[in-house]
């Protein structure tokens, strides 16, 4: 055959092609679309021997059927992986876990549980671990956070792993921290109800009361739930994000409440940012009423060390903080000088901080708890004289320093 007639039919095959593509994009991409789904949050719960899995995913469609929806699917079975398997079984397709965010937990597994997320990369060791009561209920009331729900609950999660007032861990820290010389994981604890219902709504978080927010977020499309007046729609409400459940050798033994979650935030190196409240500031007997700041530049650090063969930690932590009224800081230096009244506030957020964290370490120390990472930074950095020292006296015997410094920008 002459070379250019095959040219002429090998440009006669891409034009075909070309229009084969344009007139039935959905016969050729079919395949691939309908045999798979996106799950963008993942819930598991335990009763018994039984697991309950709960997954949001994301349905993709053909381009002729329309946007993707979003649904919630949940099954039974003996472990997690038998769970997903029956999901795949009842969606028909498989689920695909690797852009799942959150995991939300209503009951703790075992540490197998984890690690088969982990060791077998069945979703990415970032996916953000949060406490709820009932996973299965919380998932379905967070469907409705947006037209896209898994971008509003990452989005709510995503701020809170970089805020100064949030405790938050992914999967890999979780299961890092329990396996460490500390043995104390920990996690937020979450709410998440419709606006205007009373009580806690479907699904709560701690049953013990403390601080909380609320993170109100647009509907969806359709209606939130059932119980509106005149087909109003409800917005869904995730609260408490200040509220931290800790866990020591994954078994819950309590919660810290708002101070005492900002105490352990202050030593998580990834919480750069956040507001700082310091409610009253005294000086000579007189109240100048609070200040209000934005943090700006935080880093902070465990220094252990031995001195007489007594275990101590130093906390060092130095941040930089903008305030939001600097009238009141200007009133200050009028009456005290400019020099004093800076002082006077640095030292007194200072304080805050310091207090925050003492707050954290003596709750921790009512249960027995190790969320500070105290144990785990003796055993890396102080390993011989950790190692001979009696165990079970040892965080009995810490003494903790603080070195405290503010500046305000």
């Amino acid at each position: 055959m002459p070379k250019s007639k095959r040219v002429f039919l090998f440009k006669l095959f891409l034009v075909l092609l070309a229009v084969a593509l344009f007139i039935v994009p959905d016969t050729i991409m079919s395949p691939e679309i309908e045999e798979r789904v996106m799950a963008t949050v993942l819930g598991l719960d335990k009763k018994e021997d039984m697991y309950t899995v709960t997954a949001q995913v994301v349905v993709p469609k053909r381009a002729s059927q329309g946007e993707p929806t979003q649904e919630v699917v949940k099954a039974e079975g003996v472990s997690v992986a038998e769970g997903i398997e029956k999901l795949n079984r009842t969606l028909g397709r498989r689920i695909e876990l690797g852009h799942c965010g959150v995991i939300a937990l209503g009951d703790l597994p075992s540490l197998d549980d984890l690690e088969y997320f982990v060791a077998g990369g069945i979703v990415t060791s970032g996916t953000q671990l949060v406490q709820v009561e009932n996973a299965a209920e919380f998932i379905e009331s967070v469907k409705d956070m947006s037209s896209s729900a898994a971008t509003g609950l990452d989005g709510f999660i995503l701020y809170a792993t970089n805020s100064n007032g949030s405790a938050t861990r992914n999967l890999l820290g979780f299961v890092s921290d329990t396996a460490s010389a500390s043995r104390t994981g920990y996690m937020p604890v979450l709410e998440a109800e419709k606006e205007g219902d009373s009580g806690s709504g479907g699904s709560g978080g701690a049953s013990e009361s403390g601080g909380s927010s609320e993170a109100n977020v647009p509907a969806a499309a359709e209606e939130g739930g059932s119980g509106g007046s005149g087909g109003q729609k409800k917005t869904p409400v995730i609260k408490s994000v200040e509220q931290t459940a800790i866990f020591v050798d994954y078994k819950r033994v309590g919660t810290f409440e708002d101070k005492e979650t900002r105490g352990l935030a202050w030593i998580d190196r990834g919480a750069k940012r956040g507001f700082v409240e310091l409610e009253k500031l005294e000086h000579d007997g007189v109240n100048y009423g609070g200040m209000y700041a934005q943090l700006q530049y935080k880093s902070a650090s465990l220094k252990p060390y031995f001195k007489d063969g007594k275990p101590f930690v130093c906390i060092k932590v130095r941040c930089k903080l903008k305030l939001e009224d600097m009238h009141k800081l200007n009133l200050l230096a009028r009456e005290l000088g400019e020099k004093e009244a800076g002082n006077l506030v640095q030292d007194s957020f200072a304080k805050l901080i310091q207090s925050e964290i003492g707050a954290g370490m003596l709750k921790a120390a009512s249960m027995d708890a190790d969320p500070f990472g105290i144990r785990t930074a003796f055993y890396r950095f102080a390993n011989k004289q950790y190692r001979a020292y009696d165990p079970e006296a040892f965080m009995d015997d810490v003494r903790v320093e603080y070195d405290v410094r503010v500046k305000i920008l």
